[in-house]
């Protein structure tokens, strides 16, 4: 399996990577984050999908819309 580094490298490439991933965060649920994760062929534990849902509000639409220089 891919890393999280191979994930966010990804993610730079196809936005819609890390579209979903905004979406899936807003729901709030740690162990969708890492089916999700883990169904996208990348390795993610527990805790650091705990850490993503944890950190959601910063990991905001316009945020990764500017990370990725796109118009999201």
């Amino acid at each position: 399996m891919k890393s999280f580094l191979d994930f966010v490298l990804d993610a730079s490439k196809d936005v819609n990577l890390a579209k979903d991933l905004v979406v899936l965060l807003e729901e709030g649920k740690k162990e969708k984050v890492t089916e999700w994760f883990h169904s996208k062929g990348y390795e993610l534990s527990d805790s650091d999908a705990s850490k993503l849902v944890g950190g959601k509000d910063k990991l905001t639409k316009k945020a990764v819309g500017n990370l990725l220089d796109t118009n999201y």
